[in-house]
C-alpha cells in the first residue's frame, strides 16, 4: 500500500514537472552571459522502506532517472545555475615594438671598379716585362629589386583584453 502512494504521488510530482518545466526553460539572465541554459527539474519520493525513485529533467541537458545520483531533494523543485559575472576588461596601452617585416628593395644602378688587366711578356734576351692590356675604369651595373627581411619600428595600437 505504501508503495502505490509512493507511486502516485511520484506520478503527480511528475506531472507537476513537466508543467512547469517550460516556464523554467526561459532563462534571459543565463543567456545574456553566454552561457548555456541549464535548468533542472526533478521531483523524488520515498518508495517502501526508504530507497529513493527520483525523476530529474535538465533542460539543455539529458533526463536521469535514479536514486541518490539524480537529484535527491523530495516533491518538486526547480534549480538555476549560478549567475556568471564576466572579469572586468583591462586596458592595453599602445607600445612601440620592433618587427622583421619584407621590404622591397628596389633596383639601382651601382658603380664597379673594373681591375687593369696585365699580361708578362719575354723580350728576345729572355727578360719578363708586364704589358698593360687594359687598362682600369669604372661600369654601370644594374643590381635587380628583390625582397629583404629588415628590422622595422611600428607603433601597436592598445586594446581591451
Amino acid at each position: 500500500m505504501k508503495n502505490l502512494q509512493a507511486l502516485r504521488i511520484l506520478a503527480i510530482s511528475a506531472l507537476a514537472a513537466a508543467l512547469v518545466a517550460p516556464a523554467a526553460s526561459a532563462q534571459p539572465a543565463a543567456a545574456a552571459y553566454g552561457q548555456k541554459p541549464q535548468v533542472t527539474v526533478g521531483i523524488g519520493a520515498h518508495i517502501g522502506g526508504g530507497s529513493h525513485g527520483t525523476i530529474a529533467v535538465n533542460i539543455g541537458n539529458k533526463a536521469k532517472l535514479g536514486g541518490h545520483g539524480g537529484v535527491s531533494n523530495h516533491g518538486p523543485h526547480i534549480g538555476y545555475p549560478k549567475p556568471y559575472c564576466a572579469p572586468k576588461p583591462t586596458w592595453i596601452p599602445g607600445c612601440w615594438v620592433i618587427e622583421a617585416q619584407p621590404v622591397w628593395i628596389p633596383a639601382k644602378t651601382v658603380q664597379v671598379w673594373i681591375d687593369p688587366v696585365y699580361a708578362t711578356k719575354c723580350d728576345y734576351f729572355g727578360h719578363s716585362y708586364q704589358v698593360l692590356v687594359t687598362p682600369g675604369h669604372f661600369e654601370t651595373v644594374c643590381e635587380p629589386g628583390h625582397w629583404s627581411s629588415q628590422r622595422v619600428r611600428v607603433w601597436k595600437a592598445g586594446h581591451w583584453a
